[in-house]
């Protein structure tokens, strides 16, 4: 299931739609096979996705969109966040 924000979860969510987008960790993420959440600015909304990372990536902290899974879920990358959502 792609997000669970917004009014979009019957849409789609192609791979090329989320990579590369910078978010924010809402719940950490542990690393391997322990995912948390991430916040995206996605479409014009807010949405929250499962996120999965090699790394713990701690609440608050930045996180890019390295790939999407086939079940919606996104693998991660820690990254500077610096308070700025990006939307392609």
């Amino acid at each position: 299931m792609p997000g669970r924000g917004g009014g979009r979860k019957n849409e789609p969510v192609g791979d090329s739609a989320l990579v590369g987008l910078v978010g924010e960790v809402v719940t950490r993420v542990r690393g391997g096979a322990e995912p948390g959440e991430v916040r995206l600015l996605f479409r014009g909304a807010y949405e929250t996705f499962i996120a999965y990372a090699d790394v713990p990536i701690a609440r608050g902290e930045g996180a890019l969109v390295a790939s999407v899974r086939h079940n919606g879920a996104v693998d991660v990358l820690p990254w500077a966040n610096d308070g700025v959502q990006t939307e392609e």
